[in-house]
C-alpha cells in the first residue's frame, strides 16, 4: 500500500535526522534516504563530493559475513573516498572513546 510506504519512508527519514542531530555543526552530517542495493547506493553517494564516509558495521563475524556478504567490506573496496567503519558496540561516551589527538616526542 502506497500510504504505508510513505509512512515508513518518513519514519526512516526522521530516524536519520535524529541520529545526525547531536553531531557538532562542524561535522555537517548529511542524511540521505535512497532505495537500492546498500553497498552500491552508498558507493554512488560517496562519489558526490564526499570527503570521508563513516559507517557502522553489524559485526556478524567471519562465518556469517561469508554467508551473507558484508556491506562495509564492499563499500571499502569500491569507495572513491576514505571509509571509517565503526563496529557494533563501539564506545559512545566521550570518556570511553579513543583520544582525538596524539603527543609525540623526539
Amino acid at each position: 500500500d502506497a500510504e504505508i510506504e510513505r509512512y515508513r519512508r518518513e519514519e526512516f527519514r526522521r530516524m536519520l535526522e535524529d541520529a545526525a542531530e547531536p553531531l557538532p555543526d562542524e561535522l555537517r552530517a548529511a542524511t540521505v534516504l535512497v532505495d537500492g542495493q546498500p553497498a552500491a547506493v552508498i558507493v554512488d553517494e560517496a562519489g558526490k563530493d564526499i570527503d570521508l564516509l563513516v559507517m557502522g558495521s553489524r559485526n556478524y563475524g567471519p562465518i556469517r559475513r561469508v554467508m551473507v556478504g558484508s556491506t562495509a567490506i564492499a563499500v571499502m573496496r569500491r569507495s572513491p573516498c576514505p571509509v571509517i567503519v565503526i563496529p557494533r558496540g563501539a564506545a559512545t561516551s566521550s570518556t570511553d572513546a579513543a583520544p582525538t589527538s596524539a603527543t609525540t616526542s623526539a
